[in-house]
């Protein structure tokens, strides 16, 4: 999996994403608000915060999600979803992240995601290689600054020990937002917001001449 995947990929998903509606510079705006919805560890407070993202993808009815005891994942995949043909899929979330935003936002992302592959018939056969490409849809469908939010998270907190969150490499997510912002016409000046320090950190390191996305430096 490198820049080549990702590129060809893209490339494969603009015109099945045209049929969405969901092909176009419309860019999800995690705020403070909705990050302070993921900080309580309140399911009310959780399924607020899903429905915003769920919103941006036009899920109608959104998935419920919840928190839950007792589920035991590997690191990079943190949340599951079970998907139904009729009815709003079920997400839950291991009760490890609570009070952990920025890899809650991901987890909504990815996990959300999946719901939107499911309904516009884009999931793969076999499941491996379906959750990488879960990772690069949900940036390629405007939630590209929850994914690189929680890109790189801690593994508890207090711990200063991180850990990556996905399917795809850091590094490829940051190329893949960038490429996607270049693809929609993203203003300059929105690429950057909403971005934490760690996702910053990630765009920095894309190659800005390859990419052809000319953005502000970051301002201290």
């Amino acid at each position: 999996m490198d820049r080549k995947w990702v590129d060809a990929q893209l490339s494969g998903l603009e015109p099945k994403l045209a049929l969405t509606a969901l092909a176009s510079s419309n860019v999800f705006e995690p705020d403070a608000g909705f990050y302070r919805l993921l900080e309580s560890g309140l399911d009310d407070e959780l399924s607020a915060a899903s429905a915003g993202v769920a919103s941006h993808l036009k899920l109608q009815p959104a998935p419920s999600v919840a928190y839950e005891w007792g589920i035991k994942m590997r690191p990079e995949h943190a949340g599951t979803i079970t998907l139904r043909a009729t009815t709003p899929g079920v997400v839950v979330i291991p009760m490890a992240y609570v009070g952990r935003p920025w890899a809650l936002g991901a987890i909504l992302a990815h996990e959300l995601t999946h719901q939107f592959m499911f309904f516009a018939g884009l999931r793969l056969p076999d499941p491996v290689d379906d959750e990488p490409l879960t990772d690069l849809v949900s940036i390629a469908v405007g939630l590209g600054k929850l994914v690189l939010n929680g890109a790189i998270v801690e593994k508890g907190l207090g711990t200063y020990e991180a850990t990556m969150l996905g399917y795809m490499p850091a590094e490829l997510k940051a190329y893949a937002y960038v490429e996607v912002c270049r693809m929609r016409s993203v203003e300059p000046s929105v690429v950057r917001e909403s971005l934490n320090e760690s996702a910053l950190g990630l765009l920095a390191q894309v190659d800005r001449t390859e990419s052809g996305l000319k953005y502000p430096p970051a301002t201290t």
